[in-house]
């Protein structure tokens, strides 16, 4: 307690030995600091910033009513404790002073242990009223910052319930197909009669509806997990020629089985841009898939790319099938395109997987008809310190 700085008390009053007696009963326990009039008054008290004022109602020029008047207009000084000292014994008197503000009242002339007992028990009363609104503005910030917490973690729960929903309405949606499929060669299959060729068959379409299974679930899930911001992808700077020389690998036997080539490509320089590297590899897969299922049988896909200091660009194109103009503008959404409207069949969930991978990294990727013979998809990223914000 020792260590701790002494209370300030502001004395006013016009008389000077008045000001000398009380700063002698205060000043071993306060710092004592004074004035002669309420213009000096109102000057010291902006100056030092006093913890109590003892102020003496009776001066010329402004009285000690007008001095408390304008120090409790002013929300720097308002909570600046004032005791009133006059040698004024009336009811009058007591009242008014209340009434513009003051806390409490000393009749001249002083007594010692009365005016020590007063000064010291305003001074605690401040104390423990600053005290109090300290702990009230930190209760008030700590329920603040809950209040947040809990709307965040509301916010939350309604986007993982509404990834949840999403789910079980893409597998419910997406397996129907693949599931027919592996309920009509069970049956087949089960019957003792068929013949070897037809058993053969039957077997490659049980094992394709298995793996169209699966790879539903695995795009549903990852859908999901996009959408529910559920995890937080792992981002480097990455070659996106690299990137996309292994999605033309990957998605290499898919074209082939549909008779489809995939030509050359080669982006001018070796541009980088932050990602996962994997699911940018499956974004760019899923696209070629995407465009291979618009090739007629013979056909082939071509890509073309371009770099820019802000912007790397690739385009892939493919001659065969068109897109509907209904369907162009609902092409990336999920459910969109309820019909088959490709050569190769039902485009699934990879144009919305691929269209969301790239999102989730800054890019983007469009599709339009390339007059009336093919599709064209430009893809757009964004090269490594051109990211404007922190991906989650």
């Amino acid at each position: 307690m020792s260590n701790q700085p002494k209370p300030k008390i502001l004395v006013v009053d016009d008389i000077e030995v008045n000001v000398e007696i009380l700063t002698h009963l205060l000043q071993d326990d306060y710092q004592i600091s004074s004035a002669f009039s309420g213009e000096e008054a109102l000057e010291a008290v902006e100056a030092n910033h006093p913890d109590l004022i003892l102020l003496d109602i009776m001066m010329l020029e402004m009285d000690g009513y007008e001095v408390c008047r304008q120090l409790k207009e002013n929300p720097k000084t308002r909570d600046v404790p004032v005791i009133f000292l006059s040698s004024l014994s009336e009811v009058k008197s007591k009242a008014e002073g209340f009434k513009v503000g003051a806390v409490d009242y000393i009749v001249k002339p002083f007594e010692g242990v009365e005016v020590k007992a007063r000064v010291e028990t305003h001074l605690a009363l401040k104390h423990a009223k600053e005290s109090l609104k300290n702990q009230n503005a930190i209760l008030e910030e700590k329920v603040q910052q809950r209040t947040k917490e809990l709307s965040e973690a509301n916010e939350r729960l309604k986007v993982l319930d509404e990834a949840k929903n999403d789910f079980l309405s893409l597998i419910s949606h997406e397996l129907r197909t693949p599931l027919t499929g592996l309920i009509g060669a069970s049956e087949v299959l089960g019957d003792d009669d068929i013949d070897h060729e037809t058993r053969e068959e039957m077997k490659g379409v049980f094992k394709h509806s298995c793996d169209r299974m699966l790879g539903i679930l695995d795009e549903a899930l990852l859908l999901t997990k996009i959408g529910a911001a559920s995890e937080k992808f792992q981002l480097t700077p990455t070659s996106v020629t690299h990137v996309f020389d292994c999605a033309i690998h990957d998605a290499r036997e898919f074209a082939e089985s549909r008779e489809v080539q995939l030509g050359p490509w080669q982006l001018d320089c070796d541009c980088k841009t932050l990602c996962d590297e994997e699911l940018l590899m499956r974004a760019f897969r899923a696209l070629i898939r995407t465009a291979v299922k618009f090739s007629s049988s013979g056909g082939m896909v071509s890509f073309t790319s371009d770099s820019t200091e802000n912007e790397i660009s690739i385009s892939i194109n493919v001659l065969g099938r068109t897109i509907p103009g209904e369907e162009m503008g609902k092409f990336f959404e999920v459910f969109s395109i309820a019909e088959p409207i490709t050569p190769g069949g039902d485009l699934g969930l990879e144009p919305p997987v691929a269209e969301r991978i790239i999102k989730l990294f800054q890019g983007s990727v469009t599709v339009e008809n390339d007059g009336n013979s093919g599709v064209c998809f430009l893809i757009k990223l964004k090269p490594v310190g051109k990211r404007t914000e922190e991906i989650a």
